[in-house]
């Protein structure tokens, strides 16, 4: 009896991206109610390539985004921005981010979106200079300064996210290692 078996095949960024997506989805299991986990950095003229947009940006710049989902789902690491106090950046104070590398950041929660009323950032940037974070997600990739990411480059990192967890009144953790180190809040 001969039967002929057929196999499929498969690219191997099609299987790469489907690991990288089932990670996301069991650290999303594992981690949704105790750690923030932002979006894909992935976009074209946004996030980890807003300097590539048409905007007056840098190239090398870049920002986590926060949606207003995020900050339903988690209210004490996003607070509502103080009253409109003319700043430059934005009407908060700068915080300050510790990476899972020891890196140490001044950082800022900006932008403004309306959630119930009231007016929260809506994303994480670096503090002064938008460069500085774009900078340093691009070392972490082993990429170029001021190079376009693509979702191959995260894929080819296996990861697109950043965890974030509050340690301090204006103190973050941020995790953007390839196996994730920031510890579930207690």
């Amino acid at each position: 009896m001969n039967e002929t078996v057929k196999y499929h095949s498969f690219s191997n960024d099609f299987f790469s991206f489907c690991v990288l997506s089932f990670k996301r989805f069991i650290s999303f299991l594992i981690l949704s109610n105790k750690l923030f986990i932002s979006s894909s950095l992935y976009a074209e003229k946004s996030k980890i390539n807003w300097g590539h947009s048409n905007a007056h940006t840098n190239p090398r710049d870049a920002y986590i985004p926060i949606s207003s989902l995020d900050i339903k789902r988690f209210p004490h690491l996003f607070p509502p921005k103080t009253g409109n106090r003319g700043l430059r950046y934005s009407d908060n104070d700068p915080i300050d981010i510790v990476w899972d590398d020891g890196t140490i950041m001044v950082g800022i929660l900006e932008g403004t979106q309306k959630v119930n009323g009231e007016r929260y950032p809506n994303k994480i940037g670096s503090f002064r200079n938008k460069k500085i974070l774009g900078d340093f997600l691009r070392k972490r990739m082993g990429l170029e300064l001021g190079v376009f990411v693509t979702e191959t480059d995260f894929i080819n990192y296996g990861r697109d996210n950043v965890g974030i967890k509050k340690i301090g009144d204006s103190t973050y953790q941020f995790d953007f290692s390839k196996l994730s180190t920031v510890q579930p809040l207690q």
